[in-house]
């Protein structure tokens, strides 16, 4: 089930030294965990090397035009998630929980960004991380007060793609500081494609859906691939469907995941097609059937196709594989099945999709009447729709899949 809202705001230069655009920071260099709503709102970053160039008192670190997920990148900002690379010196994402992270020297950064509906978190030095939320402003002071030296920032977008574009523009340092050679990427990588459930929706409240209750790094993708080393890229879209989306009349005529799995850009936004060689994960997880088997409000919505839904679920595997050929592909089904209910068949279609690959390396996971028992299976797993996990829920879910991973991958 969806929940949409869009917005954006316009850049301005730096002009200062240690500059001070806006309201609280975090001080000491430390995140404390609460919220900042200082100046405007955070946004991630694109992937490729650094560009230093000095600004009127400070210098402004913006990143080069490399490619997400890359093997080797030079000094400067590592780019995290799908990000439109078209203006080098100004890259874009939508989709969900992109980031950056960065090393950089001196006692201060901001970022610099054009969005104003989306709501971020970060983390200075290792620190507990810390909520940006929306705001106006073009450049945001994330840190002040720090120690003269070395300092790591991790910096990502918390709410999905229906909320708009977040473009970035860079790093405001120090004067005369400059960003330093990041630290390893982690070795593994995992994206995940699926609907409201992966991109976070409501994780953190319990039925008021805005950006400060979407936590897309707290949902259960970006959890298991910290769990497991791993990058993470997740193209999440609510209400959206394998083959109908929520509610759609049949035969369905909108555009669904499988067509936006191909897109750089959330829906709506403009951008080129997403080249697929930009990032090659190891795992991909299919999270995708709840919408498709969905009635809500309840006696509204028509009966499931399900040949029709087993056919398309098996088109993607296939188009999938042609993009990943050595990924290993997992196919979740939904959380709620149980015995004759609609979700029970919307698992079993999946595992008979599965099945109807013969590919040894696709794999139906049924997170409700599977082997261990069902993932989820109690009110505080969800934030009160028995539909979308809370964090916790989340939790939980990355856990399980940790399991079924690890053991495939041998991570």
């Amino acid at each position: 089930m969806l929940g949409c809202s869009s917005g954006s705001s316009s850049s301005s230069p730096s002009t200062g030294g240690t500059t001070n655009t806006g309201g609280s920071n975090s001080a000491a260099g430390s995140s404390n965990g609460g919220t900042s709503n200082a100046a405007g709102t955070g946004a991630g970053g694109a992937s490729g090397g650094s560009d230093n160039h000095a600004g009127s008192a400070g210098s402004t670190a913006t990143g080069g035009a490399g490619t997400g997920g890359a093997s080797s990148e030079p000094v400067g900002i590592q780019y995290y998630g799908r990000w439109d690379q078209t203006d080098p010196k100004n890259p874009s994402a939508s989709w969900g929980p992109v980031g950056i992270k960065a090393r950089f020297q001196g006692t201060s950064v901001s970022v610099k960004l054009q969005d104003s509906a989306n709501s971020f978190t970060y983390s200075i030095d290792g620190g507990a991380m810390q909520t940006l939320a929306p705001g106006n402003q073009a450049e945001r002071q994330l840190a002040a007060n720090l120690t003269d030296g070395a300092h790591t920032l991790e910096f990502f977008r918390r709410s999905e793609g229906s909320y708009g574009k977040t473009v970035f523009s860079g790093l405001v340092l120090d004067p005369g500081k400059n960003l330093l050679a990041p630290d390893p990427r982690p070795p593994h990588r995992i994206e995940v494609v699926g609907d409201s459930i992966s991109a976070g929706y409501g994780d953190e409240g319990m039925g008021s859906i805005t950006p400060l209750t979407q936590n897309g790094y707290m949902a259960y993708g970006p959890q298991v691939a910290r769990l497991l080393n791993a990058e993470w890229s997740i193209i999440a879209h609510s209400g959206r469907g394998m083959y109908r989306n929520l509610c759609e009349a049949l035969p369905p005529k909108d555009t669904h995941m499988p067509d936006e799995f191909k897109l750089s850009q959330f829906p709506g936004i403009a951008g080129p097609d997403w080249d697929f060689s930009r990032y090659q994960p190891d795992v991909l997880i299919v999270t995708l059937g709840t919408n498709d088997f969905a009635d809500y409000p309840p006696g509204t919505c028509a009966a499931p196709d399900v040949p029709s839904f087993q056919k398309a679920y098996q088109g993607f595997l296939s188009f999938a594989r042609g993009k990943y050929p050595k990924a290993e592909i997992f196919a979740l089904g939904t959380f709620g099945a149980a015995a004759g209910n609609a979700e029970a068949t919307c698992n079993q279609t999946i595992c008979a999709a599965v099945t109807a690959t013969a590919d040894a390396h696709v794999h139906c996971v049924d997170p409700s009447l599977g082997p261990g028992g069902a993932w989820l299976v109690g009110p505080d797993d969800y934030i009160g729709d028995w539909t979308h996990p809370t964090v916790a829920g989340h939790t939980k879910i990355a856990n399980r899949l940790r399991d079924v991973i690890k053991p495939v991958l041998g991570w």
